[in-house]
């Protein structure tokens, strides 16, 4: 996506779902590169790694500040998965948009949240074998686990843990307070 004038870009904001390929953590790698100002084509490049765990399956926007002077007309945002031992997953992307300024000539305007267009999924995707994963088979049936099913007769037990008493009291250990200006000493640790 293009401006007619130079932006100086913030942030930008991705509308997105997390799906884990293992049921733990995802590592994608983004990057958002825009040509410098008065440099016939010399493009800057801001990178970084979005860590997702457990636990952000749901559908959020997600927030990445970018470094303090990125300027430029033209711009392009990329996301790839990492390369990690810990798996990846899918990041299922529904939504971008940056925060910029637009710097004309004559005056600055205010900060303000502008959309990204994005291409959809092509129709002619296609599923691909994952490398070093045997796919599962298409004979398997349910198997029923060897757990004995809880008893008719269960009831619920009692902790034994007595009440605290009347007589408790609160107690107040004496620590002197921090000096302003504390003199720090060595302690002799085993190595």
């Amino acid at each position: 996506m293009g401006f007619q004038h130079n932006n100086l870009f913030r942030k930008f904001e991705i509308d997105r779902r997390f799906i884990p390929a293992d049921g733990s953590v995802g590592h994608f790698r983004w990057e958002f590169r825009t040509e410098r100002p008065g440099t016939a084509g010399q493009v800057t490049r801001a990178e970084g790694l979005i860590t997702l765990v457990a636990g952000e399956f749901s559908r959020r926007p997600q927030r990445i500040n970018l470094p303090g002077e990125t300027r430029g007309h033209q711009y392009q945002l990329h996301f790839k998965p990492a390369t990690t031992s810990d798996g990846i997953g899918q990041l299922l992307i529904y939504g971008i948009r940056v925060y910029a300024k637009i710097q004309t000539p004559h005056q600055a305007t205010s900060w303000q949240w502008y959309p990204v267009p994005m291409g959809g999924t092509s129709d002619t995707w296609t599923e691909s074998a994952v490398p070093g994963v045997e796919p599962s088979s298409k004979n398997w049936s349910e198997a029923p686990l060897p757990v004995e099913p809880t008893s008719k007769t269960f009831q619920e037990q009692r902790l034994p843990i007595e009440s605290t008493a009347d007589s408790f009291r609160e107690f107040r250990v004496p620590v002197d307070p921090t000096a302003p200006s504390p003199s720090w000493v060595t302690l002799p640790v085993d190595r």
